[in-house]
């Protein structure tokens, strides 16, 4: 628990929140000057600087209201029908059913059942060594991770595959429990009215929870159908954590919103911020043909990855492409390479990529090398000054610095080959040179 958790104003907010329940800034401010706690002549703002600083479990609602976890979540039970690698390793895997309440295993109090017994949180990617000493495989965890339990816990509840188990919240930890009975539930009813005023029709599927639990304060009182069940049946659909009415556009919808998010960060317009996506998307796409052919190999089979690498794009499952289509893409790829000779838009890509933690030196300087021969010609430089940096990223100074001077023969006056090569200067003490290339009019914005 963090000082700021603990802190007398937190404390207090928490307390307010779990007596009165959720309350917007204005109300809270109100609630806690009558319980003698200052919060000084601006109290509203002052209230607002303290919950930006992530009180435990303190968290605002779409309905612009604050609400303390534990007392919202306080008697409320979710179900989850269990299935054959569940019972076997006796851990409820993280789907839509029960996401709505794993936020609370943040906390020490629910890292636990109410009887003590151990639960732990756990992800197969990041727990893998401590899940094979239970000898659960990382497999069974899946990707959204898992709630993980003492050996023997479902045999002892005495629940089959199939069965419903419910999760309730207490103050003393989790209620674990065998699930023989359910009441209808409204919560198919209350998500599309939440969604209906959200700008763009989707949203955090544990936020749209927590919003109408607020709302309802008998809201999974009594068990009810799995909360995945109850979302279909209310004509819901949930992707990655996000919740929208059924037919809605999810890769649409978060590609909008990755350009989006680019162009705002980057200061690049939203052709520009496409064009960042895209490239990201072919480093991707070349990061997995590496894969496919190194398993290949592993596995006996011949693949060419440079033949591989020299054909456009193909979305997964899409039927033979004709002439057409496959000219199509390769103008496409082309045009978002056009892009490239901006240096804005290359710092970005590079940048992104960077970030990323997922796409390897090896990995940028191939796909660097592979698409600059149909690169239109002004985006060249840009490409080899992006396979220098690969070589950085390698170790591999010295032919990072030939490539950054093949990089300025190609275009003598593109601003980030110059920006880098009077880097190389600097290192040596050429203080003339970096001053010649750093001064003004040079292009060296971006």
């Amino acid at each position: 628990m963090s000082d700021v958790s603990q802190s007398p104003r937190a404390v207090a907010i928490r307390g307010a929140l779990a007596a009165h329940g959720s309350m917007s800034e204005g109300e809270l401010a109100t609630v806690l000057a009558a319980d003698g706690i200052d919060l000084g002549p601006h109290p509203t703002d002052t209230l607002n600087d303290i919950l930006d600083l992530d009180p435990e479990l303190i968290l605002p609602l779409l309905d612009k209201r604050w609400a303390w976890l534990p007392g919202l979540l306080d008697g409320r039970i979710l179900t989850h029908r269990l299935t054959a690698v569940e019972r076997e390793y006796d851990l409820l895997v993280l789907d839509p059913d029960l996401s709505p309440l794993t936020i609370l295993t943040e906390s020490p109090n629910y890292q636990h059942l109410s009887d003590g017994s151990p639960l732990a949180n756990v992800s197969g990617q990041l727990d893998a060594e401590a899940l094979a000493a239970c000898g659960v495989p990382e497999d069974a965890v899946g990707g959204e991770g898992a709630l993980l339990f003492e050996p023997g816990r479902f045999a002892g509840l005495g629940v089959r595959i199939g069965d419903l188990v419910g999760l309730r919240v207490t103050a003393d930890g989790f209620d674990l429990v065998a699930v023989d009975a359910i009441a209808p539930s409204e919560v198919g009813l209350s998500i599309p009215a939440l969604l209906d005023q959200v700008s763009d029709g989707v949203e955090l599927l544990d936020l749209a929870i927590w919003t109408a639990c607020a709302g309802a304060g008998t809201l999974f009182s009594e068990p009810a159908a799995p909360l995945g069940e109850l979302l279909v049946a209310g004509g819901l659909a949930v992707d990655g954590g996000w919740v929208a009415r059924e037919g809605f556009d999810f890769d649409s919808w978060r590609v909008r919103h990755r350009i989006e998010a680019i162009g705002e960060h980057y200061d690049l317009d939203d052709d520009e911020a496409l064009a960042v996506l895209a490239t990201l998307r072919l480093c991707e796409r070349t990061a997995e043909l590496v894969d496919a052919v190194t398993a290949a190999q592993e596995s006996g089979e011949a693949l060419d990855l440079a033949e591989l690498l020299a054909q456009p794009p193909d979305p997964a499952d899409r039927a033979p492409e004709t002439d057409d289509e496959s000219d199509a893409d390769r103008a496409t790829m082309r045009a978002t390479l056009e892009f490239l000779a901006e240096p804005v838009v290359v710092a970005a890509v590079l940048d992104e990529i960077n970030d990323s933690g997922q796409l390897t030196g090896a990995v940028l300087g191939l796909f660097a090398e592979s698409v600059e021969p149909a690169a239109p010609r002004a985006a060249r430089p840009a490409l080899r000054w992006l396979r220098a940096n690969a070589y950085e990223q390698l170790g591999n100074i010295a032919d990072a610095e030939r490539t950054y001077h093949e990089a300025e023969s190609l275009d003598p006056t593109w601003p980030l080959t110059l920006l880098s090569l009077a880097r190389y200067a600097s290192d040596r003490g050429d203080a003339e040179r970096w001053v010649g290339v750093a001064a003004p009019g040079r292009g060296t914005t971006g």
